[in-house]
Parts: C-alpha cells; sequence; structure tokens
C-alpha cells in the first residue's frame, strides 16, 4: 500500500495544510512538511495552530493576498506567485498552488497549499527586465521605459498630481562626433549621464531617448523645483570637462520644461510642450533652460 504521509513528508516542495476556518485569527495551519521547514526557518511545533500570514512581510503584495483570501472565501483553486518571508526575515518568492479539501459530506475541511520556491527565477525574471529597459552605452534608461512611466503617470492621473519632465539635448553633439571621432562621443555620453545622475533621486528617471537626447522625469515634482534642478543640470554640463586623448572637450545643454496639467488627456501632449520648449532654447543660443507650463 503506498505511504502518501511519507511522500508528502519527504517532497521537495513545501507542503502546508490549514483548517478551513477563515474568520481571523484563521485559518490555522494544521501540518507542514520538512520541507517547509528547511525553506522557512519555522519547526512544525512553531507553527502549528498559528496562520500561513506570519509567512508575509512588508513586500508582500496585497494584490496577491487579497487573490489568496478571494479564493479561499469561495473556495476555488488558485495558483499565485507571492512574496513570503523566512523565520530570520529573509524574503523569497514561491508559486504558491492552493486547493480546497472536502469532507464526505462535501463541505471544505482544509485547504492545501503547495510552494515551491522560485526566486532565483524572479531575480533573473528582473534582471532581464531592468536589461530591456536600458540603454547598454550610457545605462540610462531607454525610451520603452519612459512610455511605461508616462504612461502609468497617466493612468493614476489626478488634479493633485506634480509630476514634470526635463526634456534634454546636448548642444553641438554633431561638432563632437566629427571633430574628435563617435568613441569620443559615446564617451562624453556616458560622462554625462553619470553627472547628471547626481542631481537626480532614486524616484527620478533619466532616459535616453535619442542619440544625444534625454528625458528626465521627477515625479512629485512642482515645476518650480524642476527648473531649480534644470538649473543645476545646465551649469554642471557646461562645466564639464571630457578628456580625449590629446583634447579636451566641452559642450553645454539645452533644457525643455514642463509639468503636467490636470487637462492633459494624452502623453503626447505632455512630451509636445516639452518639445515645444527645447526648440526655444536650441534656437535662443542654446544653454538654456525653457519653461513651457
Amino acid at each position: 500500500m503506498i505511504d502518501f504521509q511519507q511522500i508528502v513528508e519527504n517532497a521537495n516542495d513545501v507542503i502546508l495544510v490549514t483548517d478551513s476556518l477563515l474568520e481571523l485569527p484563521g485559518p490555522r495551519i494544521t501540518y507542514v512538511n520538512q520541507a517547509f521547514e528547511q525553506l522557512t526557518g519555522y519547526t512544525s511545533k512553531e507553527v502549528i495552530g498559528r496562520t500561513p500570514r506570519l509567512l508575509q512581510g512588508p513586500e508582500t503584495s496585497s494584490k496577491s493576498t487579497n487573490a489568496i483570501k478571494r479564493a479561499l472565501k469561495s473556495a476555488h483553486p488558485i495558483k499565485i506567485s507571492i512574496q513570503n518571508y523566512t523565520k530570520d526575515n529573509r524574503p523569497y518568492w514561491a508559486e504558491l498552488s492552493i486547493i480546497p479539501l472536502y469532507d464526505k459530506d462535501g463541505s471544505v475541511e482544509h485547504f492545501a497549499a503547495i510552494q515551491r520556491e522560485i526566486t532565483a527565477q524572479k531575480a533573473y525574471e528582473a534582471e532581464l527586465l531592468e536589461i530591456s529597459h536600458k540603454d547598454p552605452l550610457t545605462g540610462a534608461y531607454n525610451r520603452r521605459y519612459s512610455d511605461s512611466v508616462l504612461s502609468q503617470w497617466f493612468s493614476r492621473h489626478t488634479a493633485e498630481s506634480r509630476k514634470s519632465i526635463l526634456m534634454l539635448d546636448i548642444d553641438n553633439f554633431k561638432f563632437v562626433n566629427d571633430q574628435y571621432g563617435h568613441p569620443a562621443g559615446d564617451k562624453y555620453l556616458v560622462e554625462a549621464v553619470i553627472l547628471i545622475q547626481k542631481f537626480l533621486r532614486t524616484s527620478d528617471a533619466i532616459c535616453r531617448t535619442g542619440g544625444e537626447e534625454f528625458l528626465i522625469l521627477l515625479p512629485d515634482t512642482a515645476l518650480s523645483d524642476a527648473e531649480h534642478i534644470a538649473s543645476r543640470v545646465r551649469q554642471a554640463i557646461e562645466s564639464m570637462v571630457i578628456k580625449i586623448d590629446e583634447h579636451l572637450v566641452m559642450t553645454t545643454i539645452s533644457i525643455g520644461l514642463t509639468m503636467m496639467r490636470e487637462d492633459d488627456k494624452e502623453i503626447k501632449q505632455l512630451l509636445e510642450r516639452a518639445d515645444s520648449a527645447l526648440y526655444s532654447a536650441k534656437h535662443s543660443g542654446k544653454n538654456k533652460v525653457v519653461l513651457n507650463p
């Protein structure tokens, strides 16, 4: 006769069983296997009678936990990825499958959860996503990323939103390439991005949208604060000197600045205002910051 308990106890995947009482503080854990103890650091004695919510932490998605709650309440199976935490607060990702277990009368008696750790897979996916959003030369974000962020901005746009953008263009960049060669131009772009990033917060993003064109996304930033950042960036680039072979390469930057308006309906409106401001900066002497609020 097959010993299913021995199979479950020695399975590589985490197996956890709870009762069916969903009211807080339930459901309560009634069984965990050895794989659970090895992954989480909790012993069975420490968790029996407690809720699986003890595995949740600050980065556990409420969207995921709410989906689980709905599935349990409706007694439907669910398969979902969730970030959990070990006993020593180490985060890990798990592919979680939960199924209801019924008694002979057809009532839900328990829920069984099977977890497979996918932390390495999630890290690899995050790395691929990061690569797909980065400009390989400068390390700045690319147009795909800026389009994605702007789409999110507009999907959550409210009257109280304070979001600004800077549209940048390196002045006389064609001259740098023609005079010193494209490797020199590439080096200048790399150094310029490194310098500009020093003036940005972690929530800000610089995106390369063309050869020598960049977009800086400034969430939670009023126009006056964005103008201050733009002025500091312009002054820093003006003072930057890049040594290439025996040559000292210097140039300037033009910046167009705008802010999301309450009546903006499309990304195109925001970008067109920034582009118009940049055009004015380029055609009125360069090395300027022009606002188009």
